[in-house]
């Protein structure tokens, strides 16, 4: 009900923004793997890109490179999933860095889950699934920065100032508002 029209005229970003309208853009499987990996990998510690980093290779044997710049004609990023090696850019600003491994670490760590989600009639084709699953593994990697509760009672306390936010979870301007937009917890 209420949604963009029938599967064979819908874009795959139709459907992806169905699909987070029908979840109310709030997805507790993820919120809770965003906490468990918050717990695994030690993360309420200072250096929470040490410990991504130690994470992945530890967990999944990816190596992680920050790069002057990036040889591949790729953007800030480049997984190469047979060398099993992530080079990041290092004119990222530091929130990027670590939100960029964390999207990586949902997507090795959690792509069960990740596919379970995205496992629904809503999504009718294979670029919206696509799109879908990058969509919620940002999500996740949101989660994972920007604890639901913490993040909340902070927004609360701070009267949603987002300058305040940023400081506080070292996060970017863009990162803060799109987790703002997740709290929808029942």
């Amino acid at each position: 009900e209420g949604l963009a029209g029938s599967a064979s005229e819908m874009s795959p970003q139709e459907a992806v923004t169905d699909f987070l309208q029908a979840h109310n853009n709030y997805f507790p499987e993820l919120e809770d793997a965003a906490a468990e990996l918050r717990r695994d990998a030690g993360l309420e510690s200072v250096s929470v890109r040490a410990r991504l980093i130690g994470y992945l290779l530890e967990r999944h044997g990816v190596s992680v490179e920050i790069a002057n710049d990036l040889s591949e004609d790729s953007g800030a990023s480049f997984y190469d999933e047979t060398k099993r090696h992530l080079v990041l850019s290092m004119s990222l600003p530091g929130p990027s860095i670590n939100f960029h491994l964390a999207i990586l670490v949902g997507q090795l760590s959690y792509g069960a889950v990740l596919d379970q989600l995205i496992d629904t009639h809503i999504l009718p084709t294979q670029d919206a699934k696509i799109s879908a699953k990058a969509a919620l593994a940002n999500y996740f990697a949101g989660a994972c920065m920007l604890p639901y509760t913490a993040f909340l009672a902070a927004a609360t306390e701070n009267r949603y100032n987002i300058e305040l936010l940023q400081q506080r979870f070292s996060a970017s301007f863009e990162q803060v508002c799109h987790r703002l937009t997740t709290l929808r917890k029942p």
